[in-house]
C-alpha cells in the first residue's frame, strides 16, 4: 500500500483507494507502521504514540478497537 500525505491523507493499493478514516488514529497507525517497517512496535509504545494521556487499560481497549476497524 502507498500513502499520500500531502493534502488529504489517502491509502492506495492497486485500484483500492482509502480516503476516509474513522478517526485520526486510524489514519496515523498504518502510516507510522509503514514508515518504520523493520522495527518491533509494542502495544504500549503504540498506545503512548496515539493516546499519550490515556491510562494503559483504556489505551489497550482503544488500540484493540482501532485494529478491528
Amino acid at each position: 500500500m502507498k500513502f499520500e500525505l500531502l493534502g488529504a491523507m489517502r491509502g492506495r493499493s492497486g485500484d483500492l483507494v482509502l480516503e476516509r478514516f474513522q478517526t485520526q488514529q486510524t489514519a496515523v497507525l498504518p502510516v507510522y507502521l509503514a514508515y518504520f517497517p523493520n522495527q518491533c512496535h509494542t502495544r504500549e509504545a503504540l498506545i503512548d504514540l496515539l493516546w499519550p494521556d490515556a491510562d494503559l487499560d483504556a489505551g489497550r481497549n482503544r488500540l484493540s478497537l482501532l485494529l478491528f476497524h
